[in-house]
């Protein structure tokens, strides 16, 4: 678990937006700002704005010697309230019809990076199928719109907007984990219903989110 600190000590290591390499230290740097900009520590605002609204749980993050959030590790909850920001994706950033996450920022998580087409904003797409590729699954995910949230743990929450599906995973990391596996599973037995048509904000017109 990294000290927040150092975030703030960490030498640029490229342009940005030069290229594509993920680091925990621009999560960090964010979380500051953010707490910065609104004028109150980031978990009271997280827990207000997001996580409240969307009718979780108490949560739990960790904390630095200054009683900063680590924003590295780890966010402390139940499994449906994971679930829930899954949810949220499925909803185009809705919840029971009513905004709570802009649209379009649900939409730009899902584009393809520039530098990287199996990669949007902290979301891992399935298309397109490239065996080749680093970690890339054996075979295409059943529901090609899939994308999915990974955690250093192990954790993965999977999301297909074309079948409703929001998949969590929980448990040990598995060394040759093939992402397809778990969603292409449920989706193979999913009993598929009509769907139900949607708005272009993409809620499901006014109707309460599923029960968690």
């Amino acid at each position: 678990v990294m000290d927040p600190s150092v975030a703030l000590s960490a030498r640029l290591a490229a342009e940005p937006g030069s290229r594509f390499a993920p680091s925990l230290l621009e999560i960090q740097v964010l979380g500051l700002a953010i707490a910065r900009a609104v004028g109150e520590p980031l978990p009271q605002y997280l827990s207000r704005s997001l996580w409240q609204p969307l009718g979780a749980r108490p949560a739990e993050m960790n904390v630095g010697p200054d009683g900063a959030p680590v924003l590295t590790c780890c966010v402390r909850a139940t499994a449906r309230d994971w679930l829930r920001l899954g949810l949220l994706v499925l909803e185009g950033g809705s919840v029971d019809g009513q905004p709570l996450v802009p649209t379009p920022w649900v939409d730009e998580m899902g584009r393809h990076m520039p530098q990287s087409r199996h990669d949007g904003t902290r979301l891992r797409l399935a298309w397109p199928h490239d065996p080749a590729a680093p970690g890339a699954p054996a075979k295409p995910f059943r529901e090609p719109d899939t994308q999915f949230f990974t955690g250093e743990g192990g954790q993965r929450l999977y999301i297909a907007k074309g079948a409703d599906l929001a998949i969590l995973r929980l448990g040990a990391p598995v060394a040759d984990w093939d992402e397809s596996v778990l969603p292409n599973l449920v989706s193979t037995h999913l009993d598929v219903q009509a769907p139900v048509p949607r708005r272009p904000g993409g809620d499901l017109s006014g109707l309460p989110l599923p029960p968690i």
